[in-house]
Parts: structure tokens; C-alpha cells; sequence
């Protein structure tokens, strides 16, 4: 299984349309076959930076889902409205997860 904790730090101009699309990519990133676990957060202290904790059955799961259209919206945003970076770590899971 496929961990993935990613930050993504944007504009202030960026924060409502991230904030916008949050559903369509919790719902659809929730509903992607081999998907486990989707969780959005924004940070308390900085409405600026947005972290994501993702699970992935496998590569594959992990590697389909940046090719869907929820994903694609976000990354059109990051493109077209200054985010500032992208930090994300993939890790392998080395116990099950609990349910």
C-alpha cells in the first residue's frame, strides 16, 4: 500500500478556488478504484497551506489518480493562479492499516 502526504502552499488569490474544488476531489479521489483513504486539510494558522494524506492500494492507484478530472482541476489552479510550492512524499505502508 501507497502512503502520500503532500502540502500545497498557494496564493492567498488561490485559496477560494481550492477551497472550490475540495469537494469534487475529496468525492472523486474517495470513489477511485484502489483508493483508501483521501483527507483534505487546511492549515488553522495559515489559510494558505493545504495538506492532503492519501492510500493507495498500490503505484498503479497512485499513478491513475493524477490522470483523473478532479485531480486535473487542482493542478489547473496550481498552474494558473501561483502556488507557491508542492511538497509530497510517498511512502510505503509497512503495517495494515486499521478500519
Amino acid at each position: 500500500m501507497k502512503a502520500i502526504f503532500a502540502r500545497m502552499f498557494v496564493s492567498r488569490d488561490a485559496v477560494d478556488l481550492v477551497l472550490r474544488a475540495l469537494p469534487a476531489l475529496v468525492e472523486g479521489t474517495r470513489s477511485e478504484p484502489g483508493n483508501h483513504t483521501f483527507m483534505a486539510h487546511q492549515s488553522k494558522d495559515d489559510p494558505t497551506i493545504f495538506g492532503f494524506y492519501e492510500q493507495f492500494t498500490d503505484e498503479a492507484a497512485h499513478v491513475a489518480h493524477s490522470d483523473m478530472p478532479h485531480v486535473r482541476e487542482i493542478l489547473d489552479i496550481q498552474a494558473k493562479h501561483g502556488v507557491r510550492s508542492i511538497e509530497v512524499v510517498v511512502w510505503d505502508l509497512k503495517e495494515p492499516a486499521s478500519n
